[in-house]
């Protein structure tokens, strides 16, 4: 529920406005340096999941190839470079034509059992853990809870593909609302579907296999043991492999391109300088490599809890930022502000949630707050980083400025250069395809000046032909270089 919740207000405005993530966050609140923080966070989580998908298909290799684990390690991360190269739309050719047979291999098995083996679901649900203790552990519920909300960023690649949607109009509106809802936030209840799967046939595994236990947490092992129940041996393990190397291959072509777009935006915005985008792909992958052969396995559960915290506070303040801060309370024009100019380095609204939200729920975590409340560290973030962007102050506060639903207008009232006396310049309505706030209607050179920008960002004078005079209020300091155009990019 967190993660749909969470994750519909960024599908919604990145198929609306044709952004990414690191677009969204940029424009939320977080400003042109801090929106890095989040792409790291963002890229930390790509070669986490590549390193864990990449072990799962050595595992397979190993299983059905005989090839030892380190060296289907790096097979692994080989076979994804060349898919990469081309792009989304390569990828998403791939997924599309990969999904029949992938869906088809991964049903059979369960089907079967509910069909086969109906006492296996009364197994299921019978089942009391590794202990057998007879009753739930809230702490041990959460735990897994913490495990399962590391993947709140996964709403991040979800969107590599939504930015992509076309317009929404009349005759297409009821299929471009279904492919956003379902490919954005609803890739969670596809999810949730393939945990409980995986949880059902490991719980198979343990309770009618021969020490079982020791390989249920496999997947090519919990593939494997049903399709020999229904076919040959030899034919079983083939599509136990083929199944897992498909699944794998699917998952981290994904996240090897949406990580590798995330070192490019952060490398590029630090540095001035563009590698090349295969540079920073092979070290996203290299980096997975490292894990992988590391043996992340043996402590996957603290990595990912650890990485649920920050990607709790990081998605949660751009939702808030986008449903509160642009929709209810219209504190912040519809299309996000890009430009660098008129951005904060690093913007304290968001990305000070972000440092807030984040560093409690990492306090949390290592139990600074106490042991009871150890297993709710992800859930700790979600407080603060929905109220402290909303928190802030506001354009309002700074100058007497409103921007109604009804009249979409704003009044701020601009110092003169002598500092003595006002004047007011009256904004004309703010159009969705205009990517500044709003445009004042006395410029007559086609050019006009912004008047009123979004919370904690300040008013902006302008001369009539689209050049900053100067911050209406001081406090806010010196947004623009003086004589830079407020129309470009």
């Amino acid at each position: 529920m967190v993660i749909f919740l969470t994750g519909f207000p960024l599908a919604y405005y990145a198929a609306r406005y044709n952004l990414d993530l690191d677009l969204i966050t940029r424009g939320s609140g977080f400003g042109y340096y801090g929106s890095v923080v989040s792409n790291v966070i963002f890229a930390t989580f790509t070669f986490i999941f590549f390193a864990l998908e990449g072990l799962i298909m050595a595992q397979g290799l190993e299983l059905g190839l005989g090839v030892p684990l380190w060296a289907g390690y790096t097979v692994s991360t080989l076979i994804i470079f060349p898919l990469v190269i081309y792009g989304m739309k390569v990828l998403s050719t791939l997924q599309l034509w990969t999904t029949p047979l992938w869906l088809i291999l991964t049903v059979i098995p369960f089907v079967y059992l509910l069909v086969g083996h109906v006492e296996s679901v009364a197994s299921f649900f019978a089942y009391q853990g590794e202990d057998g203790a007879g009753a739930p552990s809230i702490g041990s519920v959460m735990l897994a809870a913490g495990v399962c909300l590391s993947l709140i960023a996964q709403t991040a690649e979800q969107i590599d593909y939504i930015r992509c949607m076309p317009p929404r109009t009349p005759e297409n509106a009821g299929r471009w609302w279904r492919a956003v809802i379902l490919a954005g936030p609803g890739w969670v209840i596809y999810g949730a579907i393939k945990q409980v799967i995986g949880l059902f046939l490991a719980v198979y595994i343990i309770a009618n296999v021969t020490e079982g236990a020791a390989v249920a947490n496999q997947p090519v092992h919990q593939f494997l043991e049903i399709y020999r129940d229904i076919m040959p041996a030899p034919v079983a393990l083939g599509l136990a492999v083929v199944l897992v190397v498909i699944s794998q291959v699917k998952i981290n072509v994904t996240n090897a391109c949406s990580g590798s777009l995330a070192w490019t935006n952060s490398f590029t915005r630090v540095t001035k300088r563009y590698p090349g985008r295969l540079v920073l792909l092979a070290f996203n992958l290299l980096i997975a490599l490292v894990l992988m052969e590391a043996d992340m396995f043996s402590f996957l559960n603290t990595i990912l809890g650890f990485d649920a915290n920050l990607g709790m506070a990081w998605v949660v303040a751009v939702a808030s930022d986008i449903t509160f801060n642009t929709y209810v309370f219209e504190l912040s024009p519809r299309q996000a502000e890009l430009r660098r100019g008129m951005l904060y380095a690093v913007d304290p609204v968001s990305f000070g949630t972000l440092l807030v939200a984040g560093g409690l729920s990492i306090v949390c975590f290592f139990g600074g707050l106490g042991a009871d409340l150890q297993p709710f560290s992800p859930l700790v973030a979600i407080a603060p980083a929905l109220v402290l962007p909303r928190a802030g102050p506001t354009t309002a506060s700074r100058c007497p400025c409103t921007m109604t639903s009804a009249t979409r207008r704003a009044s701020c009232s601009t110092a003169t250069s002598a500092g003595s006396a006002t004047s007011v310049r009256t904004c004309a309505p703010a159009r969705r395809t205009t990517p500044s706030s709003a445009r004042c209607a006395s410029a007559r050179t086609g050019r006009a000046s912004t008047c009123c920008r979004s919370r904690w960002r300040g008013p902006q004078a302008g001369d009539g032909a689209g050049r900053c005079v100067a911050p209406v209020d001081s406090a806010v300091g010196p947004l623009l270089t003086r004589g830079s155009r407020l129309d470009g990019a």
